[in-house]
Formats: C-alpha cells, structure tokens, sequence
C-alpha cells in the first residue's frame, strides 16, 4: 500500500509539472498568438504605405514623363521657330541687298536726270 501511495504521489507530481508546463504552454501560445496578430496589423500598415508610396510613384513618374513630353515638345518649337528666325533674316537680308541695289541704280538715275537737265538748261 506505501508503494501505492508512492506512486500515487509520483503521478500527482507528474501531474501538478504537465498542468505547469500545459498552463507555460498555453499562456505562450496565447503570447504568440497576440504577437501574430500585432505583426498581422504591421504588414497591414505596412502593405498600406507601400501601396500609398507606390501610387505617388506612379504619379511623379506620370508628371514625369508629361514634363518630358512638354520640353520636347518646346525643343521642337524652338528649333522650328529658330528656322524661322533663319529664313526671316536671310529674307531681310536680301530685302536690304535689294534695297541697296534700288537705292544705288536710284541714285544713278537722278544724278544722269540732273546732269540731262543742267545739258537741257544750256541749250
């Protein structure tokens, strides 16, 4: 009967440890289980700021790309007005040329007028 009881004693020891050990167990499941959760919300936030980050990404690579969109667009123009500016001086240029040419055949005439009518007056 002592052994019985000896054993009996054993068996609640092991118990009294598997009840300590189940109850560490647990309350380290439970410890876990609540830094699963809070890490779960993390990566909630977390996917939430890359997704907000990823949307201004796009939108400053969309002003990009319109902004380059724009100053090749004012390259062409300028390069277009510049041919412009090119074929407009060489117009004035040759406008001037011509008026020089005007102005000398001019000057030609009215002084062979001038000396036609000092002959003419002493006629």
């Amino acid at each position: 009967m002592e052994r019985f009881k000896e054993r009996i004693a054993q068996m609640r020891a092991e118990i009294d440890t598997a009840n300590t050990q189940a109850e560490e167990a647990a309350a380290r499941a439970k410890q876990l289980e609540t830094e699963d959760i809070r890490k779960g919300h993390e990566q909630k936030s977390l996917d939430l700021r890359v997704k907000s980050l990823q949307e201004q990404l796009d939108k400053k690579q969309n002003q990009h790309q319109q902004m380059i969109e724009k100053c090749q667009e004012a390259n062409t123009r300028a390069e277009l007005l510049e041919k412009n500016m090119e074929t407009l001086q060489q117009t004035i240029e040759a406008k001037e040329a011509e008026y020089e040419e005007m102005n000398n055949r001019y000057k030609e005439a009215k002084a062979e007028m001038d000396e036609l009518e000092r002959q003419l007056e002493g006629v």
